[in-house]
């Protein structure tokens, strides 16, 4: 007899997690293509039901279909959605950059662990900080003064705009802030982790505005005294 399998099943959200992430990695596989990426982009602007999203629609439905080995995982409405929505931001910002690719860059360069330390989410909060912290820096490197009391900074606003989002507005609040980091030259969010958080707010938005906070003021030791985007000379 074969000796029963004992290892622990992974969690449900490990589950989703490795789906959303091999979801993600074919979309940005498929905006290389013009007429997809303009068939995906209004993904970002419109809802799962609207009319112009059919041929976004068609593709999601075309990879649940035939591409995962997890149908049930992809039944519920809110994964639907929070697939379709970033599938619409990658085709957006489709030569972007990510948190988790930027770093996998560093620790080659700097022969250091791939692994990224405990607790370090590449997510909406870290990649508004990894650009308020860049922007704070002049052309000589000096750090220019915390704002006021009682003031907050343009990034920090959007963070804050983001924490306090209704579910029915976060597609147009992600859409803006995706579209703006990219435009800055910014790492955006790991597009899985950017999915993963989008299923999560629909259930637990306070829980995912804290993960976001957390990622925006925590200074953890990789990131001192040099940040992970600065190569090494």
């Amino acid at each position: 007899m074969t000796q029963a399998d004992t290892s622990p099943r992974p969690s449900k959200k490990a589950q989703r997690d490795a789906m959303l992430r091999r979801f993600t990695g074919h979309v940005q596989e498929l905006v290389e293509d013009p007429a997809v990426r303009r068939a995906l982009r209004p993904a970002a602007r419109y809802s799962l039901d609207d009319e112009r999203t059919e041929a976004a629609r068609w593709e999601l439905l075309h990879w649940i279909h035939n591409r995962t080995d997890e149908p049930e995982l992809t039944r519920s409405r809110n994964i639907r959605s929070a697939m379709f929505l970033t599938a619409g931001l990658i085709a957006q910002c489709p030569t972007a950059r990510t948190l988790e690719e930027r770093w996998h860059e560093h620790a080659r360069s700097a022969d250091r662990d791939p692994q990224p330390p405990y607790g370090l989410r590449f997510d909406l909060g870290l990649a508004l900080a990894e650009l308020e912290r860049r922007t704070r820096e002049d052309g000589e490197g000096r750090r220019q003064a915390e704002p006021g009391a009682g003031r907050l900074t343009p990034l920090r606003k959007r963070l804050v705009q983001a924490v306090r989002a209704e579910p029915e507005d976060l597609p147009l609040l992600m859409s803006r802030t995706i579209s703006y980091l990219h435009s800055q030259q910014a790492c955006v969010p790991a597009w899985w982790t950017l999915a993963s958080d989008l299923v999560e707010h629909a259930y637990r938005p306070g829980a995912v505005g804290m993960h976001w906070q957390e990622s925006f003021l925590r200074l953890p030791e990789w990131r001192r005294p040099a940040p992970f985007d600065t190569d090494p000379s």
